[in-house]
């Protein structure tokens, strides 16, 4: 018997629906390929399968470990790619050697933190103290040398992880300045009105306006008026007492960043490269950034400039940002 040839096309209506058979990640996005079927790929795990065309099998494309290779090219049903999965890792956990046993003289390992412990640290954290101001205070609170100790691991934990996803962030938003700035120049402060006298026209030897950098008025077309850009506003918000409340979960479809940032759905499209989204709109839009997020925002002053916030904050009058959630 001859096996199926895959669905050639995939509606964009099944974007967002049924779940990753390899990690269990919600939203499921439509890849068109030019000359080949369509794949549905997950944004978490990276993994393609094609569809079987009016049967319940899926054929998997690309996936995101070695691990899984057997299963690269069989017709399989959701269930089996999922539990052929599961069987692998397990078969890999058992030939995976035991860890070594520590040496006798390696250092003690770090005692775990409480709950109450690492609610504190953020919260001292969310409020703007160094990791020096930080520790003073929770000297006069732990209750012995090792809880200190694993309040310092804590903190450089949560250093650490910040420092990624800032980098992440910058990175992101460096990529997309470009897009950006072309789309500044389409944006709703360039009109074509003419003799305005409270504007700036791209006019050679005309003043430049007082928050617009020089860059972008090289490419406004002569007798086109700039019009000011406002200014971006944050606003920061304290974090829950106690901690209480939990992180976020990153959206995985445009609708669901809008629903959670703000901002249309057409403004949001996903960076799979550094596991964020990505904000362009041509009118002012506030943002609504939760708590464990970072954003990126492009400011258009004298100069081009790009800053970082962490949330939870409200940052207004935003027309491109980008944040990392990963």
């Amino acid at each position: 018997m001859s096996e199926p040839l895959p669905r050639f096309e995939i509606p964009d209506a099944w974007a967002g629906k049924g779940q990753c058979p390899l990690c269990g990640a919600a939203g499921l996005q439509v890849r068109h390929v030019s000359g080949a079927p369509d794949r549905m790929t997950c944004v978490r795990c990276r993994a393609a399968f094609e569809v079987e065309p009016g049967g319940a099998r899926i054929r998997l494309r690309d996936v995101p470990l070695p691990l899984f290779a057997p299963l690269v090219g069989a017709w399989l049903t959701m269930a089996e790619v999922t539990q052929q999965a599961r069987s692998l890792v397990a078969s890999a956990e058992k030939r995976s050697p035991p860890a070594p046993s520590p040496a006798t003289d390696s250092p003690p390992a770090t005692p775990p933190v409480s709950r109450e412990l690492i609610a504190k640290i953020q919260e001292l954290r969310a409020l703007g103290n160094s990791p020096r101001q930080i520790q003073a205070i929770l000297d006069r609170s732990v209750s012995s040398p090792e809880e200190m100790q694993a309040a310092l691991a804590e903190m450089a934990r949560l250093e650490r992880v910040k420092r990624a996803r800032e980098g992440r962030t910058l990175w992101l938003v460096g990529s997309s300045v470009a897009v950006a700035i072309v789309l500044m120049i389409g944006a709703a402060w360039i009109v074509g009105l003419r003799n305005t006298s409270s504007a700036v026209t791209g006019t050679p030897g005309t003043p430049l306006a007082p928050n617009l950098p020089p860059a972008l008025l090289t490419l406004i077309p002569p007798g086109v008026t700039v019009l000011p850009a406002p200014t971006v506003f944050v606003q920061t918000a304290a974090p829950a007492p106690g901690g209480s409340s939990g992180p976020v979960a990153c959206p995985t479809i445009a609708v669901g960043a809008a629903r959670l940032f703000g901002g249309e759905a057409s403004n949001w499209s996903y960076d799979s490269q550094s596991l964020g989204w990505t904000f362009i709109s041509t009118k002012p839009t506030t943002l609504n950034l939760p708590a464990g997020m970072y954003m990126g925002y492009v400011e258009f002053g004298a100069s081009l400039s790009v800053t970082q916030v962490g949330g939870p904050a409200t940052v207004g009058n935003v027309v491109f940002a980008a944040i990392s959630c990963e």
